[in-house]
């Protein structure tokens, strides 16, 4: 720094001022520019930079001992302050706080804070003390020091929606936005796409695209959709409670407005929230019945033990099952796996934005996999009794399906002694009717008639036998009319099992290769080793810097950087390896040279990094 030429310093901002909103060396020789008041007034210089600034209210009554410059220090503070506040577009914690959908906003790190009418902060509603741990409570960081409450809403621009919809009096229904939202934090466009067919250059067998050594788009978009819905939360501060049982940060997941079937619970209004487990830490689905009256623990503790030896993958299996009155009623709470990004076939075929077209092969699919689930609950002495279009849930492709809400119909009409052929056979009948809708689906006819559906002879045949009356149905009578279509769906389902572990083969080196950049980027570049003579040009650790150079920073004979992923892969993987191939590594003015071995290098980069490691 030339203190003795203050010109180059002079239209700098000064780094206090940002930080600190005030310079206590402004008046000892700081050579950076502190503004003015005026200038501040009339031109845009350097803003009060909320982001890195601490949150605090200047005191309203100065100490008559303060010096002159402290009251113009605070002044200055109350200035930066004010700024920040009155700019729609400065990302202040307050702001942040109040947005209704911030990339930036951590659950994790702070309180979602309604606001209410008149503007200002309303604190959340107290929640009951629990052991378990809850992530998303934890105390938040901008404390309110000053007598008169802070304006949260101040940093909003005029017109912009609110953070939760405004609540009038007596009114208690509204929830708080989901955070994040699903368009604010994975940003799927800036993945390049696969060019079009007639784009792609033909390759010969031993050529490869960098696209062919990874996963492709379609898959990993579909992954990352799933973990995202996986991981969205709710701020707290809303009506839910916090903790229900061994579970918390409960996510409503049903929005529409279609009127449920009121026979299907008792006539019981329902609810449906993904929960996180204190117990394991994983993430289920909870079905809430509200308002129900248990009279003895046998009504759940014995269809739970019935339904939780049930194992099967077409089979949504139950985890835990209670009474709570964390709802301020006796609500019945049933909780089974969680499958993200599942819909119901009455949401994916009928219902959808885009409906996924019904075909023969897909009922026949759909066929085998009711029967697979009819069959592992049968062998239990079990029934659904809840097969339909709504309880069906399409959990990925190539059509794969799952039977839900297993174990509730039981304990809501649990009897001791009950008829299971009568109960089984109604599953048989259930599930004629949820394939003939589909297949009515498929032409758009609203004709529930078998003949008139246009399906083959054989499909009508198992419709004809599962809507029969008067008949005892039977499983092995049932899959004897559709034998021959059993293996084709064996055959594609083992067919998409073969890709998708094709595909994880290629992801397979990935974990190794991290670690081994880790390795390498932990023991180049450290500032202890500018001063160490073992990684000057003559030490023993100087082949490191030359192989870091050699793999990642290569350059054509114009001087232009050459990022060739081929050539990383391949040097990584012979230095994993540590096959004894020579290479010859240039220092950067190619004056010297060095041959060695990738087992040498391996051998050097191990014993450097234990020796970081001791």
């Amino acid at each position: 720094m030339d203190k003795a030429n203050a010109e180059w310093a002079k239209d700098i901002p000064c780094k206090n001022i940002t930080i600190y909103g005030f310079c206590k060396y402004e008046n000892d020789g700081c050579i950076f520019n502190h503004g003015s008041t005026k200038a501040n007034a009339t031109s845009p210089g350097p803003k009060f930079n909320a982001k890195t600034a601490s949150s605090f209210t200047p005191s309203k009554v100065l100490n008559s001992k303060n010096s002159t410059s402290a009251a113009i220090k605070a002044e200055k503070v109350a200035k930066a302050l004010t700024t920040a506040v009155e700019q729609p577009t400065t990302s202040s914690p307050l702001a942040m706080k109040s947005a209704p959908f911030t990339a930036s906003y951590n659950p994790y790190a702070a309180n979602f804070t309604p606001v209410g009418s008149a503007g200002t902060s309303t604190p959340p509603p107290a929640s009951s003390s629990h052991p378990g741990f809850n992530p998303y409570s934890a105390p938040a960081g901008i404390n309110n020091t000053g007598d008169a409450p802070m304006q949260s809403s101040a940093s909003f621009i005029p017109g912009s929606p609110a953070p939760f919809a405004q609540e009038a009096p007596g009114r208690h229904t509204n929830f708080p936005s989901i955070y994040p939202p699903s368009h604010s934090i994975l940003q799927y466009h800036l993945y390049a796409p696969d060019p079009p067919l007639h784009l792609k250059v033909p390759l010969k067998a031993n050529e490869r695209t960098p696209e062919m050594l990874f996963i492709p788009n379609d898959i990993r978009e579909e992954l990352l959709k799933k973990n995202q819905a996986a991981l969205q939360v709710f701020p707290s501060g809303g009506n839910l409670p916090e903790i229900v049982g061994d579970y918390f940060g409960l996510v409503p997941l049903e929005f529409h407005n279609r009127a449920s079937n009121k026979e299907r619970y008792q006539g019981h209004q329902n609810s449906l929230y993904k929960v996180f487990s204190n117990f394991d830490g994983k993430i289920y689905i909870m079905r809430r019945i509200h308002d129900v009256k248990i009279k003895e623990s046998v009504q759940i503790f014995k269809p739970f033990q019935d339904w939780k030896k049930l194992v099967n993958s077409n089979v949504v299996g139950v985890r835990d099952a209670f009474v709570t009155r964390a709802f301020s009623d006796s609500s019945l709470c049933l909780v089974h796996d969680y499958y993200p990004q599942s819909s119901s076939l009455y949401e994916t075929h009928f219902v959808s934005f885009n409906p996924t077209p019904i075909t023969q092969d897909l009922l026949w699919s759909y066929l085998v996999q009711l029967c697979s689930a009819i069959q592992a609950a049968h062998s239990f002495n079990l029934a659904f009794q809840n097969i339909c279009l709504d309880k069906v849930i399409v959990t990925g492709n190539p059509g794969r399906i799952k039977i839900g809400d297993s174990c509730l119909h039981d304990i809501l009409y649990f009897q001791e002694d009950t008829d299971a052929t009568k109960e089984q056979q109604k599953d048989f009948v259930d599930l004629g009717t949820l394939l003939r809708d589909l297949a009515a689906k498929s032409t758009g006819s609203q004709d529930t008639d078998i003949e008139s559906l246009v399906v083959d002879n054989d499909f009508k045949q198992v419709l004809n036998y599962l809507l029969e009356p008067k008949s005892l149905k039977t499983l092995p009578e049932l899959m004897a009319l559709f034998s021959h279509k059993i293996l084709p769906v064996l055959s594609s389902l083992q067919t998409y099992a073969e890709y998708t572990e094709s595909i994880l083969a290629r992801e397979l080196e990935n974990a190794r290769l991290f670690r081994l950049m880790c390795k390498l980027n932990f023991i180049f570049g450290r500032m202890e080793s500018r001063i160490d003579i073992n990684w000057s040009e003559s030490g023993e650790k100087f082949p490191i810097i030359l192989f870091y150079d050699y793999v990642f920073h290569q350059s054509d004979e114009s001087g232009k950087p050459v990022m060739d992923l081929t050539h990383v892969l391949r040097c990584l993987n012979k230095l994993d390896a540590g096959i004894g191939e020579k290479l010859m590594l240039v220092t950067p003015d190619e004056m010297n040279c060095f041959i060695t071995s990738y087992k040498e290098l391996k051998d050097l980069i191990d014993s450097t990094f234990r020796a970081l490691s001791q």
